[in-house]
């Protein structure tokens, strides 16, 4: 795979999984009789860790903790580490992820509706059975998240954009994270480009730490917001510690850029106007929404090609559209 990879896709960033990583790690420590504190603190230093300095420092500290200093697998795994620790893709929007769990969730939901013996006709209504169940759940998710959102103080900015546009589940933590962060103004500030640094809580202590802290930059001119952890990168999520800046700087409006629309509760996918066996689009009112305004787009799409003064009008008109509703949902295009 990492030969054909390298050929086909020179471009792709190929990372190893790492929840088979660590899988391996506990069948090649678990004789040793500090096995739970070891696997505990393996997976700490391992998810919890931001910059490789860091990095170098718990490792050291936990081969020596544990005398693992001669154990051959965990030195392979070391000097692989840029292959598979997550400190390393912190650069790298990955969603989140760092293990192949998409294909073995799937695996794992189709062989609760198949197996091996399944005939090829009872193989197509199972399926179909199978993605149907996992698109009921999706639609129940998004219409629990739509009528009940995450509580929130209309008086903060970013609770309400968040609260409205994201589901719930990805947001929770980050927004409820904000009430145990504090965030000071650091020097050399200029007037528009902020210094912070926001100190959070957490909830186990982290080698020896119940407290993690972070520095940020504010632009707010062009809209960059950069955190030293890198949350945003990576998940293509706003972190806590820049939301509580924003509170802080009186932000009124947020950049579109940080809005994502693989998270958002409230899009209207392109397959989900697709009609199958087990989905049918003219039941779910996002898509009503979505295809309700393609319609009037496309009629004045037609118009203001007509001419000149009629695309003139269009472009006029259009901009101030896009500015109310921008106002409305509290997010701002930066060009």
């Amino acid at each position: 795979m990492e030969g054909a990879i390298k050929k086909v896709f020179p471009e792709t960033k190929h990372r190893l999984c790492l929840w088979h990583i660590l899988q391996n790690a506990d069948k090649n420590l678990k004789d040793h009789p500090q096995f739970p504190q070891i696997d505990r603190d393996l997976r700490m230093l391992v998810h919890e860790s931001i910059t490789e300095e860091e990095l170098q420092d718990m490792w050291d500290d936990f081969m020596e903790k544990y005398n693992l200093r001669h154990n051959k697998w965990l030195r392979g795994a070391w000097d692989m580490r840029q292959r598979w620790m997550p400190v390393f893709w912190k650069d790298t929007f990955c969603a989140s992820m760092s293990s192949t769990q998409r294909s073995e969730q799937t695996n794992r939901s189709t062989k609760t509706y198949m197996s091996i013996e399944t005939g090829l006709m009872q193989f197509m209504k199972q399926y179909e059975d199978a993605i149907e169940k996992k698109v009921e759940d999706k639609k129940v998710n998004n219409a629990k998240d739509i009528k009940s959102p995450l509580k929130w103080d209309p008086m903060i900015l970013f609770e309400d954009i968040f609260s409205k546009v994201y589901t719930n589940s990805e947001m929770k933590t980050e927004v409820y994270g904000c009430i145990s962060t504090n965030v000071e103004t650091l020097p050399n500030s200029l007037d528009f480009i902020k210094r912070f640094r926001a100190t959070s809580k957490v909830t186990e202590a982290f080698w020896k730490k119940d407290r993690r802290s972070f520095e940020m930059n504010i632009d707010t001119i062009t809209g960059e917001y950069k955190c030293g952890c890198k949350m945003f990168e990576f998940r293509g999520i706003l972190c806590r510690h820049v939301m509580r800046c924003l509170d802080v700087l009186d932000i009124k409006a947020i950049p579109d850029k940080y809005i994502l629309d693989h998270w958002r509760k409230d899009w209207v996918r392109g397959y989900e106007n697709i009609r199958v066996g087990y989905y049918n689009p003219d039941e779910s009112e996002h898509v009503k929404r979505s295809l309700e305004i393609t319609v009037k787009n496309d009629y004045i799409k037609r118009l203001a090609m007509q001419c000149e003064g009629s695309s003139a009008i269009y472009n006029s008109r259009t901009d101030e559209l896009i500015k109310e509703l921008e106002a409305h949902d509290g997010l701002q295009s930066i060009d």
